[in-house]
């Protein structure tokens, strides 16, 4: 739970860091959009590192680039510390570096501190560990456990590039150099069968992270070991339970624990990776205008601050000031409305009153309208506002519905990959209770298609599969959430519910008389 940042004592609010007082520099290209708290020279270094970084991990996925999926956004801050904060909400966190499938398009933070380009810094590391995290998310098409997808993450943050663009994979994690020297490791059961929410504390989260790399790189480099994660992940995602998979795959487990021992004895392997195909995509650099920074600063801020009602009022507030003196701009102006509506729903969650609140959130997306009637972003609130009204009266009302469509139709004519507003589109005709038009069933698959990674997204196409009598797609669909330690079980559970619903229809397709 993040913690909210009030004093101690009293409700004083405590004031936000001054990182807008550094240069944002914007990095843009069709894999990745970074927004970086730096030099130009240095953000430059960095994307160009990145983009290598990413062509060489798309060729072991075997993903190639496409101008049809929706780029990662990255936020650089200048500090570990920093990124800490926002993650945590505390000062003394020890977050480095994180990602977050965010309800309005995943995105990643790391910072820059002691950052070198190709070399095995910390903060590079971190970066690389969660734009791994990224990539799996959007192209994976099995299902991973945690460990897995953490150890490989783990192991591919490591990579670095010889003179000829050569990658080299397998290298030791400086990060965790302190920690893999601790005597009682996590045992191998707990490491395999439980997800790192499950990790209780620091101690254990580092020796999560510290064996799920040992496992993953033996399972990559000891040839006699190899074979069997292909097993295992068959297995696993043929619908075999997980233990059951692990002991089918792998054998004893106290045999497996053993061997993982023996194998953090050995020298520590590399493979270089001769990257080829397409090259990585362009990219444009372009240093932000102080308001554009100051925005990006305080998106970030309430981004990260999720349902905080504390962190996202002071947010609120700092947006306030600055639309004060920039009334004329409907960028700040619609990032003030966004502010209060997130802090509207926190709100509401803790039976707090919002009228007044939510009267300055409409006045500002009134004025962001006014000052631009074609903002993507303000009519995609306007319709989701709307929408959640509709919802709430539980109405059916045709004429209100098509208002909340016009908006979102708005919203698609000035930014056709937005796959958000492309789910909302497909969201209204569910929350009006009536069959999904062609075109909105286009615009989920669309936007599934753009973002697979966000779970929203996924089981909104699921739910489309399962509806237009594609159910036993439905159920892959939402199999691949059933490991993701970010998913509180919904996808093990709809998995479940589709299998069930396919089997009931083909038993009544076997036995017509039973469902006369």
């Amino acid at each position: 739970m993040k913690k909210m940042l009030f004093a101690a004592c009293g409700i004083a609010l405590l004031a936000l860091p001054a990182t807008v007082s550094a240069r944002w520099i914007e990095a843009k290209n069709a894999a990745f959009t970074v927004y970086g708290a730096g030099n130009e020279a240095l953000i430059s270094a960095l994307s160009d590192d990145l983009s290598r970084y990413d062509a060489a991990l798309r060729q072991e996925l075997g993903a190639s680039y496409s101008n049809d999926k929706a780029p990662l956004t990255i936020y650089l801050v200048g500090t570990r510390k920093e990124a800490g904060r926002l993650a945590s909400g505390s000062n003394s966190s020890n977050i480095a570096g994180w990602y977050n499938r965010h309800s309005e398009g995943g995105f990643a933070v790391s910072n820059l501190e002691g950052w070198a380009a190709n070399a095995k810094s910390v903060s590079r590391s971190v970066l690389l560990h969660e734009y791994t995290h990224h990539l799996l998310n959007r192209y994976a098409t099995i299902a991973m456990p945690a460990w897995l997808s953490e150890g490989t993450a783990e192991l591919y943050s490591t990579m670095t590039f010889d003179a000829n663009g050569q990658a080299m994979i397998g290298q030791f994690p400086k990060i965790r150099a302190i920690s893999m020297m601790q005597k009682n490791q996590l045992p191998i059961e707990t490491l395999l069968f439980a997800s790192p929410m499950q990790i209780a504390n620091n101690v254990h989260r580092e020796q999560f992270y510290n064996r799920a790399w040992l496992l993953t790189h033996m399972l990559h480099f000891d040839a006699a070991w190899k074979p069997r994660l292909l097993q295992y992940l068959a297995a696993l995602n043929d619908d075999m339970e997980a233990r059951q998979a692990a002991a089918y795959a792998f054998g004893d487990f106290k045999a497996l624990n053993a061997a993982l021992d023996q194998y953090a004895k050995r020298p520590v392997q590399s493979r270089t990776i001769v990257v080829a195909g397409t090259a990585p995509p362009t990219t444009t650099l372009r240093v932000m205008t102080r308001v554009e920074a100051q925005l990006t600063h305080l998106r970030l801020e309430r981004k990260a601050a999720g349902r905080d009602a504390g962190r996202l009022a002071v947010v609120q507030g700092e947006l306030a000031t600055l639309a004060h003196g920039h009334g004329d701009d409907a960028d700040v102006q619609y990032e003030l409305a966004q502010a209060g509506s997130d802090l509207i729903n926190a709100r509401k969650s803790r039976g707090e009153g919002i009228d007044v609140l939510r009267a300055q959130m409409q006045d500002a997306l009134d004025k962001s309208l006014a000052l631009r009637a074609d903002h993507a972003d303000a009519n995609l609130l306007q319709g989701q506002l709307l929408m959640d009204q509709l919802r709430h009266q539980g109405s059916t009302d045709a004429y209100a519905w098509q208002r909340v469509r016009a908006a979102i139709q708005k919203s698609i004519a000035a930014n056709g990959n937005n796959p958000m507003a492309l789910k909302a589109y497909y969201d209204s005709y569910i929350g009006e209770r009536r069959p999904a038009s062609q075109n909105a069933v286009s615009a989920i698959a669309k936007a599934f298609d753009m973002v697979p990674e966000l779970s929203a997204v996924r089981v909104a196409y699921a739910w489309s599969l399962a509806r237009s009598g594609d159910l036993a797609g439905a159920e892959r669909a939402v199999q691949i959430m059933a490991f993701d330690p970010q998913d509180s079980g919904s996808g093990r559970m709809l998995a479940v519910q589709f299998a069930g619903m396919r089997k009931l229809r083909a038993s009544a397709e076997a036995n017509p008389a039973m469902g006369s």
